[in-house]
């Protein structure tokens, strides 16, 4: 379990290039930047958005 915790931090702080087209213009970088923030909190807020739905049904 240690291992695989260790693997997983250090594939963490490689780098990703997996998209050479997504970096070359500062407005392409942006633009991914703030999807990728978009599509990390639309989750987020729909489970908070559950999670607060069921407290206030419960009082």
């Amino acid at each position: 379990m240690k291992a695989l915790a260790l693997s997983f931090l250090l594939l963490g702080t490689v780098q990703a290039s997996a998209c050479a087209v997504c970096f070359q213009g500062n407005h392409a970088r942006k633009a991914y930047l703030a999807t990728t923030g978009a599509l990390i909190g639309l989750p987020v807020v729909i489970i908070g958005g559950f999670v607060i739905a069921i407290r206030r049904r419960m009082k």
